[in-house]
């Protein structure tokens, strides 16, 4: 988590810088089904990748006014090496092996190339990427933000949504990109910091 806030901080600072100049840019952090759907086995990895989709939720509306995109892509089970590593009952076999196991026992598995196809449709999509959540499972893709946002009036139910909106326009946090006026004795002014 505090990679993903630390990287994310410094992407913004560059470019915010460039989008004075009319650039922007598009950032995309790495969550995982595990950012969605605790996983019992892993509370520390399940609260850190939900760290990270709330930071792109967090981060989203800001980020559109400088012209970033942020968006999370979010991996169900993924082929690499530590995917057999964190299983000690089976480090004597190969990924290959394990993989095969994982497959035939109904286990949806990804490729390291879906992932990365997933990454790179959100970053060409640009601007109309942001606040995707594009969960990858078994090779296929879904956008769990898109999802959510659509269905929110369900599970929130309408009075407490409407409460909700109507205290998001509440001034009570700084917001990328403006200023406010110092209350020392001098009249400098302190840009907002993420």
């Amino acid at each position: 988590m505090d990679g993903a806030c630390a990287t994310t901080k410094l992407a913004i600072h560059h470019m915010r810088k460039k989008g004075k100049r009319g650039g922007g840019g598009s950032i995309v952090l790495t969550a995982s089904l595990a950012g969605y759907l605790a996983s019992a086995g892993a509370p520390l990895y399940s609260a850190a990748k939900h760290g990270v989709v709330g930071l792109m939720r967090a981060l989203k509306q800001e980020c559109a006014k400088l012209n970033i995109s942020i968006s999370v892509v979010a991996p169900g089970i993924t082929v690499t090496p530590i995917l057999t590593a964190n299983n000690r009952a089976l480090t004597a076999a190969s990924p290959d092996v394990y993989v095969k196991q994982m497959r035939e026992a109904g286990v949806p598995i990804n490729t390291v190339e879906s992932v990365a196809l997933a990454v790179c449709w959100l970053l060409n999509e640009g601007r109309q990427a942001n606040g995707a959540g594009i969960f990858v499972q078994a090779d296929r893709f879904l956008d769990l933000e898109r999802g959510l946002a659509k269905s929110r009036e369900v599970w929130m139910g309408k009075d407490m949504l409407d409460l909700f909106r109507r205290g998001r326009t509440a001034p009570m946090f700084e917001r990328l990109g403006e200023e406010k006026s110092g209350s020392g004795s001098g009249s400098e002014s302190v840009k907002a910091k993420i």
